[in-house]
């Protein structure tokens, strides 16, 4: 089964591939070039990923299943440029923290607070799209979009749409659940 949300599969702890104790013994300038390329780097990330997060937002899909499959073709690329940013927000805060400990001059601490500052409004941003994306993708998972393509449609057609999206919800509802208790007897069991 697919997971609800492109974002419930990674396991952020192992994206750390640095520390900023490695990189205090660093230059100043060395890591202020270092904490400019992070930044740059994942500027155009995040902007890869706000394309993606307008492209999934404005897709039309015929049928809500559609809707999912389109999704569910997106995922890979979700995921793969969620790592990436985490990956370089980490990179960008380990670099900060080590251009804060080799401050010499009040100049270089205010550069160094700039880039915590920095990485705090990039975090955001992140967090920002990242939850309009799963909340996207939920939302066509749990409550299927219906759209009237037909003119015509009759009253038992809709009816059969509705009790196939409820069907779909209380599937993953019972899913969850079943997730829930799942995790509930392992805690017990500890």
């Amino acid at each position: 089964a697919l997971p609800i949300s492109p974002f419930s599969s990674c396991a952020p702890g192992r994206l750390r591939s640095f520390s900023w104790q490695s990189m205090s013994t660093q230059s100043w300038e060395s890591l202020k070039g270092k904490a400019k390329g992070l930044k740059a780097e994942i500027d155009t990330k995040m902007q890869d990923l706000g394309r993606l997060n307008k492209r999934l937002s404005t897709a039309s899909a015929a049928t809500p299943a559609d809707r999912v499959a389109e999704l569910d073709g997106q995922i890979q690329l979700v995921v793969s440029l969620r790592e990436e940013v985490e990956r370089g927000l980490q990179q960008l805060e380990d670099a900060s923290e080590a251009l804060a400990s080799v401050a010499a001059t009040s100049a270089q601490a205010a550069q160094a607070a700039r880039f915590r500052e920095t990485h705090q409004e990039m975090l955001r941003d992140f967090k920002r799209v990242a939850q309009s994306i799963d909340h996207q993708y939920q939302h066509a998972r749990l409550l299927p979009r219906t759209r009237a393509n037909k003119s015509g449609d009759d009253g038992e057609d809709g009816l059969m749409r509705e009790r196939m999206g409820l069907n779909t919800s209380l599937s993953m509802a019972d899913e969850i659940i079943g997730q829930a208790s799942a995790t509930r007897d392992m805690l017990m069991n500890q």
